[in-house]
């Protein structure tokens, strides 16, 4: 083996590491981007969603249609159960997707 790769095989799982959350960091922000363009003309229009996760007193839900998963403002969520929500931002520039539990 040569001495430049022995010497750089301790450092290697910190560079994965953080190339890992580079990716994940660029993917997420492609998704939000297209998730928000998506929805740009529909704010104020109520879906159909489930409740995937809470998180910072808003929940995390999923439409059924389109396939968006976004933060949700409201009270009395619970994982796994169905709601309607309204869609109160899709900013494409900030990469935002937010509704409210109707």
């Amino acid at each position: 083996m040569p001495d430049w790769a022995r010497t750089a095989l301790p450092k290697l799982p910190e560079v994965m590491s953080a190339a890992d959350h580079k990716a994940n960091t660029a993917t997420r922000g492609a998704v939000d981007l297209t998730e928000a363009v998506l929805l740009e003309g529909r704010v104020g229009e109520t879906f159909e969603a489930v409740v995937l996760d809470l998180e910072n007193h808003k929940a995390v839900v999923a439409l059924d249609d389109p396939a968006v998963q976004a933060r949700c403002a409201g009270a009395d969520f619970q994982v796994g159960t169905r709601v309607r929500v309204r869609l109160t931002v899709a900013d494409p520039k900030a990469r935002r997707v937010l509704f409210e539990k109707v």
